[in-house]
């Protein structure tokens, strides 16, 4: 059975066997630079058919079609289901089709590397313009769940041929959509400027009503939740139509009359379609079901919508609330890979199990599979061959790769990585500094999952994703895209658990506020899924936490000392000692039941610079705030591994400075053999995972080749110069 986090693949056809890697610069550049990684014009091509990833819906006026966004291509499937057809192709990530009014033209939004452009396709010549756009340069500052350049949701206006769009935080703007292109758009209504001040940010959904003279509008209210508001057009004078209240909308339509709204809403951890009577004032509400992340569009004929759950499409009555599968096939053309055969020879190999490196080894790679790993008889350094197993390959013409005595390891893993559509083109990036898969403890999931399917698929170079999806909070939580408040019982929290468990997720992650008789729940229902467990725990103190069996505690340097027990502690910086009983006792509990550990000293020190991290530490008396707690984080961490306490390393402030949290480690005194393990065998065993993590066979091969010794400095791994993923050379310097 395949492991959760691939993505499932129903036909694979077409690829040519003993296809090479590119080698060299040009093997560099795929996985650095912002240029396509693939031509789908190609002639040998391989064909891959998903029957999920499915986002962004919207029929067509005549109601026979759906247009949607899948692998950041838009395809367009009958009502019905069936096979799916490809609009758009091409390097990109393309989202949010609209139809015109009278269902000739499409229009989506279509995102690079160079920047975010609305275009405009005729369905009845098959052209495409540019309406608007403009490059990455044209942004300031905040952070955005979507890329920080790209426009939101877009919405033809009914009768004056203008095409409308969010534009993120910075309002509703349009553009004529009958004109030569480029114009410089119309602001509609301003939006906030920052994400938690009142308006309409890069989240808000909007519709026109059928005459097209009045708008309804999500607005942010508190900056976690929304609500909906109702403006004439030409006035825009706002009334509310929904309540204040913890419930966040997730897009809203405009029935088929002039009086009726439809939306969905997020309240806790289920989510449901409401069906608002303006004229009576009156909501009727479907239950969905555990939050997944779904979307919905209304078909135009008003009695039903389209429903995306678990990125798979539904047809849902509005009168009776049944769902109907809509089925669907995708076949994409994607680049022909090599077959994952590699030698690499003569190399200096640290597999992560041990503390030493072995000299004069050999490492054979089968369909993306560690299958052998050996070392010369006798070598003491450097040897020119590795025997047999390089005889074979090259007779049978698989890549021999002479390592050159340089130092051979495991790919690194950045266990604490949050990810979003905004870093998209930037994880190739990733790849080439020898990141070669990351763990994401809290994200929007449908985007993350997208994410790594277009990864594992080709349509994107980058790391390997693993994703616990959003975290699972309390009544203090905030309800933003990686967060389900709300979870306050034991059912509740094992009925949310399950949905994530079935979306794919690697692991659970708890939150905050999440209150003790539902983090046990949750705990429980998730080791009855073989899902990990890690927590930030803040209202559940640690030890309750150990009690229910969870298995890693995060940003355990942070401020959470005072969280350790019921008991707390008044101030951490000040009594916390190292070496007192109550740590003593926490850290020997923690060993001795295997729980692990994310420290994220970079984050939680609140330096991001390992050189500034190390100079606070040789600090005296009177140090500021800020260098006494990175002192107390190094003594603590000093201490947990001195019990036998594992952790990994994780960043939660940027996958490029992993390297930061390694030095960091390094200046605290820690052995580099242990540090290297945070990065590599400790990630897979957090995951609780066996087939990454080390150099055995029977791992997935994801390694990197540094010229130096990490185990003497660990900033040589800024010096990777082979990069294998599943057995393919990715990088190449």
């Amino acid at each position: 059975m395949p492991h959760p986090t691939e993505p499932r693949l129903i036909i694979a056809l077409g690829s040519r066997a003993g296809q090479t890697v590119m080698a060299g610069a040009v093997a560099f550049l795929l996985a650095c630079s912002p240029a396509p990684p693939f031509d789908t014009r190609a002639a040998d091509t391989r064909s891959v058919t998903v029957d999920q990833g499915a986002y962004d819906p919207a029929v067509s006026p005549d109601g026979s079609t759906i247009a949607m966004g899948l692998l950041g291509r838009i395809w367009l499937l009958p009502m019905e289901g069936g096979e799916a057809r490809p609009l758009t192709s091409g390097y990109g990530w393309d989202h949010h089709p609209t139809w015109s009014p009278d269902g000739q033209q499409l229009a989506y939004v279509h995102d690079s590397p160079a920047g975010s452009e609305l275009v405009l396709r005729s369905l009845v010549t098959g052209t495409s313009r540019t309406l608007y756009g403009r490059s990455p340069a044209h942004v300031t500052g905040g952070r955005s769940w979507g890329a920080a350049y790209s426009f939101g949701k877009l919405r033809f206006h009914p009768t004056n041929g203008r095409l409308y769009f969010v534009d993120f935080r910075s309002g509703i703007w349009s553009v004529d959509a009958q004109g030569p292109g480029n114009a410089a758009p119309e602001l509609l209504l301003e939006g906030s400027g920052r994400l938690g001040r009142p308006g309409i940010t890069e989240l808000s959904g909007f519709a026109f009503s059928p005459d097209g003279d009045r708008i309804v509008v999500e607005k942010d209210t508190t900056g976690l939740w929304t609500q909906l508001h109702v403006t004439a057009v030409d006035t825009v004078d706002f009334s509310a139509v929904t309540s204040t209240g913890r419930v966040r909308h997730g897009g809203v339509e405009w029935g088929g009359d002039e009086g009726r709204l439809v939306y969905l809403e997020r309240a806790g951890a289920r989510e449901g379609l409401a069906i608002h009577d303006l004229v009576a004032d009156d909501v009727r509400r479907l239950d969905l079901g555990p939050f997944n992340g779904r979307e919905f569009t209304l078909h135009p004929h008003g009695d039903g919508a389209v429903v995306v759950s678990g990125r798979r499409l539904l047809s849902l009555d509005l009168s009776t609330g049944e769902t109907t599968p809509i089925p669907f096939q995708a076949t994409l053309s994607l680049p022909p890979r090599s077959d994952g055969h590699l030698v690499i020879i003569n190399a200096r190999l640290f597999d992560a199990t041990g503390e030493e490196a072995v000299e004069g080894a050999t490492v054979e790679i089968q369909d993306g599979v560690i299958v052998a790993v050996s070392r010369a008889v006798g070598a003491t350094g450097p040897v020119d061959h590795a025997g047999e197993a390089e005889e074979e390959a090259r007779a049978s013409g698989t890549r021999v790769i002479d390592a050159g005595g340089r130092f051979l390891m495991p790919g690194l893993v950045d266990s604490h990585a949050h990810l979003s559509k905004i870093g998209m083109f930037s994880q190739a990036g990733v790849l080439a500094l020898g990141i070669t898969s990351v763990f994401d403890p809290g994200s929007y999931l449908p985007e993350t999952l997208d994410l790594r399917d277009a990864i594992s698929l080709g349509v994107l170079g980058g790391p390997h994703i693993h994703t616990s999806g959003p975290m699972v909070d309390g009544s203090e939580g905030r309800a933003i895209p990686f967060i389900v408040p709300d979870v306050n019982d034991a059912e509740t929290a094992r009925s949310l658990v399950r949905e994530l468990a079935a979306q794919g997720v690697d692991a659970i992650k708890l939150y905050a506020f999440l209150e003790p008789e539902a983090l046990a729940a949750a705990i429980a229902e998730a080791h009855e899924h073989g899902l990990p467990v890690v927590g930030d725990q803040v209202l559940t103190p640690w030890d309750v936490a150990l009690d229910a069996d969870i298995d890693g505690l995060v940003h355990v340097m942070d401020h959470k000392w005072q969280f350790l027990s019921p008991q707390g502690i008044d101030d951490p910086w000040g009594v916390v000692d190292p070496d007192s009983a109550m740590m003593d006792a926490f850290f020997a509990r923690v060993a001795s039941q295997g729980v692990m550990m994310d420290p994220t000293m970079m984050a939680s020190s609140r330096f991001f610079d390992s050189d500034e991290f190390a100079a606070a530490l040789q600090e005296g008396v009177g140090e500021p705030d800020g260098v006494h707690r990175a002192r107390v984080l190094a003594n603590m961490l000093r201490v947990m591994h001195g019990h036998g306490v594992h952790w990994v390393a994780g960043t939660d402030a940027g996958t490029s400075l992993l390297l930061d949290e390694l030095a960091i480690y390094e200046a605290m005194g820690i052995p580099n053999h242990v540090i290297l393990q945070t990065a590599t065998a400790n990630a897979a065993r957090w995951l609780k995972r066996d087939d990454f993590g080390t150099v055995e066979a029977g791992k997935r091969a994801d390694l990197i080749l540094v010229d130096g010794n990490p185990l003497e400095r660990v900033r040589d791994l800024e010096e990777v110069i082979l990069v294998v993923q599943d057995g393919r050379v990715v990088v190449e310097r």
